[in-house]
C-alpha cells in the first residue's frame, strides 16, 4: 500500500543482505519458541481462564466425529462465529491429539506474518536489512505477544494472511493474493470488514490485474457477509449470541446501529478516543493507540492512509461498550495489527524520503533499526512476559508464567479431573475446561451460575444428568463472572440435581452424583472464645490447624468458627498469610468465606458454624516453622473493601487474625 505518487515508479531490488535475514529468522524463531513454551506452561498449569481456546478445541475435535455442536458455547459453533477455518485444522488434529495444537497453531501463523512484512518492507524500503528490521519488529509488538498467547481465536489466522494478501499485491502475485483472500475469509465473518477496504482500494489501482484482483476480494467478502448473516446464523442461532447488545447506545439491532452511526457521525468519530460519561474508558482508548503505535515509535501515524482497511475492525471494537475490546491485551487487535505494522513501514519510507532525498535507503534502513530498540524496549516493558499488572491501563487477566502456587494447585485440578467419570455430562470452571474439551459433553460453570447464554438473555439449558462437576468458586467471583445469585443457582443446581461434594483442594471443590457428602464443608459448633468482630456483621471465634505436618504442595487442613450477628455487608472474604520465622510473609489471593458453598450471609443470627477448608502450600516453600493468620474482606460486585476489626488484642501487628502454626518438611 503506498502513501504518495512517487511510490508508483519501478524500485530497484534491494541487494540481499543474508546476515541480516538470518538475524530477523533468529528473533522469529525465539519469539515463536518462547510463545510455545508459554502455552504449554499454561495448559499443564491450568492459566487459560477463559473458555475461548475450549470453544475451539471441542468444535476441531468434532468435527472428527461428526459433530458440530459445542457444548461449550451452548450451540452450533458455526452459528456463534463462521469460522470455516477450523475445517482445515481438522485433519491435523486427527495426528495431534490434543488441545494444546490450537495455540501452537497459532503461534506459528501470528509468527509467519514476519515473512509477507519483510517483503513488503523490502520493496518500500529497497533494503533487506531495514526490511529484516521489520520482520523482527513484528514479533516483538506486545499486542502480538498478548495475542498469541491468550486463549486461541480463529481470526489469528487471518493475521498474516492479510499481511499476504498486501505484500502479493506489492509483488503482483495476483492469485496468491486472492487465496490470502479467502484463507483470510474463512477465519471469521469479520474479516470481511478489511478484505472489502482492500479490495477497493485495489480496485482503484491504474494496472488492470491489480484491478480484477480488487474486484475479486470484494465479491469474495460481500459472499462471506452474506453467507454468515443471511444463512449461517439464521438456521443455527436461535438467539443464543446477540451480540448487537454490545452497541446499545447506538441502536437495538443491526440495521439500527448503523442508522444510529449515521445519524451521529461526530460523536462515533470521538467514539475512537473518549466515552462520554465514562473517563475511565475514554482514557483506556486513548492509551490503547499509544500502546499499538508505541512499539513501532509512531511510524503508523506517518502512514496513516495504510490504516484505512482497519478503520472498520477499529470501529467494530471502539464503539463497543466492552473496556475489554478497547485494550490490546485480548485478541481484539487481531485484524488491525497487520495494518499497524504495515502503515509503519510506509511512514518509515515516507519519513526517509524527507529526510534524504539522494539516499532514502539508507535513511530507512536507521529509521528500522532505531524502531527495532524501541520495540525491543516496549516488549521489554510492556509485553506479556514482564508487565507490571499494576502500571497496564488494562491488566491482563491470565498470567503468562506460572508461579509456585500455580504448580501446587495445578497438582490438585488434575487429580481432581482424571477422577472424573469417563462418560456423562461434567460442568466445570475455566481452568478445566480447554484440557477437558475433547469431551463432547462438557459444560462451563459460568452458564449455569448465569442461568443465561454468554451475551444473551436466553435461558441456558443447564444439563438435566450431570455426573461430575469441578469448580473453584472464589476465583469465579474474583473474576466477575459469578455474584451473589449465582453462587445459589450453583448450590442449587447442585442440590437438585444430586451432586454432592466428595474433595476438596483450597476453594477447588469436585462434585460428584452421590447420596451424601464425602466432605463436610459447614458444621455446627460451639460458641467458646474471644471474638473478633467485623464491621459489627460478622465474627471470628477462633480457629485450629488440626494436623501442623505438611510438605510442598500439600493442603494444610483449618478449620474456623464463625458467628453471624447483623447483616453482612457484601460477599465474605478470607485472606490467607503465612509467615515464617524470620517475619516474611506470603499472601493468598481473597477467598470467599466457605468457598462459596455456604453463604454467610444466610446463616442463623447468633448461632456458630465451623468452617473447614484447605491452604495449598506453594511447591517452593520452604521447610521450616511459619504462622497462619487472616485477614477479612468484602466483596460487592468489583467492589472490594478490607473489613475492620474491632477487637484489636487478638490480632497480630498487620492486623490479622492469628490461627495457629504448622511446619513444612521437605518433600
Amino acid at each position: 500500500m503506498q502513501t504518495d505518487a512517487s511510490t508508483t515508479r519501478p524500485e530497484p531490488p534491494a541487494p540481499r543482505q543474508p546476515v541480516a535475514r538470518v538475524l530477523a529468522l533468529a528473533a522469529v524463531l525465539a519469539w515463536t519458541g518462547v510463545v510455545i513454551a508459554t502455552c504449554v506452561a499454561k495448559y499443564r498449569n491450568f492459566l487459560y481462564t477463559d473458555f475461548d481456546l475450549a470453544i475451539f478445541s471441542q468444535a476441531t475435535f468434532g468435527m472428527l466425529r461428526g459433530q458440530w455442536f459445542s457444548s461449550v458455547r451452548g450451540m452450533a459453533w458455526l452459528g456463534d462465529h463462521s469460522s470455516l477455518v477450523l475445517v482445515l485444522l481438522a485433519p491435523l488434529a486427527a495426528l495431534v491429539r490434543s488441545p494444546l495444537l490450537l495455540p501452537c497453531v497459532q503461534a506459528l501463523a501470528l509468527a509467519a506474518g514476519a515473512w509477507p512484512l519483510f517483503l513488503y518492507a523490502r520493496r518500500r524500503l529497497g533494503d533487506e536489512t531495514a526490511a529484516a528490521a521489520f520482520a523482527a519488529i513484528w514479533v516483538l509488538q506486545p499486542a502480538l505477544g498478548y495475542l498469541a498467547t491468550f486463549e486461541f481465536h480463529p481470526e489469528t489466522i487471518a493475521t498474516p494472511a492479510l499481511l499476504g494478501v498486501v505484500a502479493a499485491l506489492a509483488e503482483k502475485r495476483y492469485r496468491t493474493a486472492f487465496a490470502c483472500a479467502l484463507l483470510a475469509a474463512l477465519a471469521r465473518e469479520d474479516v470481511a470488514l478489511p478484505l472489502l477496504v482492500l479490495g477497493a482500494l485495489a480496485a482503484f489501482d491504474t494496472r488492470r490485474a491489480t484491478r480484477r484482483t480488487g474486484a475479486a476480494v470484494i465479491g469474495l467478502a460481500l459472499g462471506s457477509l452474506l453467507f454468515s448473516f443471511l444463512w449461517l446464523k439464521p438456521h443455527l442461532a436461535h438467539g443464543e449470541a446477540a451480540y448487537a447488545a454490545m452497541y446499545a447506545a447506538w441502536g437495538h439491532s443491526p440495521g439500527g446501529v448503523l442508522a444510529g452511526l449515521l445519524r451521529h457521525p461526530l460523536a462515533a468519530l470521538q467514539a475512537f478516543w473518549s466515552t462520554p460519561g465514562n473517563p475511565a474508558d475514554g482514557a483506556l482508548k486513548r492509551a490503547f493507540w499509544g500502546d499499538l503505535t508505541r512499539p513501532l515509535a509512531f511510524l503508523p501515524w506517518l502512514g496513516a492512509l495504510t490504516l484505512l482497511p482497519a478503520l472498520p475492525v477499529f470501529a467494530e471494537h471502539l464503539l463497543s461498550f466492552r473496556p475489554e475490546q478497547h485494550a490490546i491485551v485480548f485478541q481484539y487487535t487481531a485484524l488491525s495489527l497487520p495494518f499497524v505494522a504495515l502503515a509503519a513501514v510506509d511512514g518509515a519510507a515516507w519519513l526517509a524520503r524527507r529526510l534524504n532525498r539522494a539516499a532514502p535507503q539508507r535513511t530507512g534502513r536507521r529509521i528500522a533499526l532505531w524502531t527495532l530498540v524501541v520495540a525491543l524496549a516496549c516488549q521489554w516493558s510492556g509485553g506479556p512476559w514482564t508487565i507490571d499488572p499494576a502500571r497496564a491501563a488494562f491488566p491482563p487477566t491470565e498470567r503468562a508464567w506460572p508461579d509456585a502456587g500455580d504448580v501446587a494447585r495445578a497438582r490438585w485440578r488434575a487429580a481432581f479431573q482424571r477422577a472424573l467419570p469417563a462418560h456423562g455430562e461434567i460442568i466445570t470452571d475455566f481452568p478445566s475446561l480447554s484440557s477437558l474439551s475433547m469431551r463432547d459433553s462438557l459444560h462451563s460453570l459460568h452458564h449455569v451460575a448465569a442461568g443465561r447464554y454468554t451475551f444473551s438473555t436466553l435461558a441456558y439449558p443447564a444439563p438435566v444428568a450431570p455426573t461430575g462437576m469441578l469448580a473453584d468458586l472464589s476465583a469465579l467471583a474474583a473474576s466477575g463472572e459469578i455474584d451473589r445469585a449465582g453462587l445459589a443457582r450453583v448450590r442449587d443446581y447442585a442440590r437438585t440435581h444430586g451432586l454432592r461434594i466428595v474433595d476438596a483442594a483450597g476453594d477447588l471443590v469436585r462434585l460428584a452424583a452421590t447420596p451424601r457428602d464425602t466432605l463436610a464443608w459447614l458444621v455446627a459448633a460451639d460458641s467458646a472464645g474471644t471474638p473478633v468482630r467485623f464491621d459489627g456483621a460478622l465474627e471470628c471465634l477462633g480457629g485450629a490447624v488440626p494436623q501442623p505436618d505438611i510438605q510442598p504442595g500439600d493442603r494444610l487442613a483449618i478449620v474456623t468458627r464463625w458467628r453471624r450477628i447483623a447483616t453482612l455487608p457484601g460477599l465474605a472474604q478470607v485472606q490467607w498469610a503465612v509467615t515464617d520465622a524470620r517475619g516474611r510473609t506470603l499472601e493468598d489471593e481473597p477467598r470467599l468465606l466457605g468457598g462459596g458453598w455456604t453463604d454467610p450471609g444466610m446463616w442463623a443470627e447468633a448461632t456458630s458454624f465451623a468452617v473447614r477448608t484447605t491452604w495449598i502450600a506453594p511447591a517452593t516453600l520452604a521447610p521450616g516453622t511459619y504462622t497462619l493468620a487472616f485477614s477479612v474482606s468484602w466483596r460487592n460486585g468489583d467492589d472490594e473493601r478490607d473489613a475492620i476489626p474491632e477487637i484489636t488484642h487478638a490480632l497480630d501487628a498487620e492486623g490479622r487474625v492469628e490461627v495457629g502454626r504448622f511446619r513444612v518438611t521437605k518433600r
